[in-house]
């Protein structure tokens, strides 16, 4: 279905990230650059993005795994009494079963991008305090 080719998109966009950040980590642990913290910005700023695009799938996914038919009480309209009414949609336990398999899936790719955007930070982290005093900002000397 649509979701399923969604998440099966996602997973080989997320592989790219990862491979785009174990290169960058070679280099900043090799060389550690300050031009490395804007190839790390660029790629957290896109795994952010790319984060809140899957986001939603994770929420629709759910919201259908966790479907129930059961009667629903829905309030009155205009002072009407409230009606009881049932859903016409089951789900069936194969579906549950595919359902779980794709949220497994989406879960998956976010937790792992979650992973890489500590790891760059870390990274970011890691270059600044290999550089020291360079990149730091004193201010002004007030000593006069």
């Amino acid at each position: 279905g649509i979701i399923d080719a969604i998440v099966d998109l996602a997973i080989p966009v997320a592989t790219a990230y990862q491979d785009a950040i174990g290169e960058l980590e070679l280099d900043v642990l090799t060389e550690p650059e300050i031009r490395h913290t804007t190839a790390l910005y660029v790629l957290t700023s896109e795994m952010s993005q790319f984060k809140s695009e899957i986001s939603p799938v994770v929420n629709l996914v759910s919201s259908l795994r966790d479907h129930k038919s059961e009667p629903v009480d829905t309030p009155g309209l205009g002072g009407r009494p409230s009606k009881i009414s049932s859903s016409s949609v089951t789900i069936s336990p194969m579906t549950c079963m595919y359902l779980n398999d794709v949220e497994d899936h989406c879960v998956l790719v976010t937790e792992s991008l979650d992973q890489m955007r500590r790891a760059a930070d870390n990274m970011i982290d890691l270059i600044f305090n290999s550089h020291g005093e360079p990149f730091c900002f004193t201010g002004p000397n007030n000593d006069s």
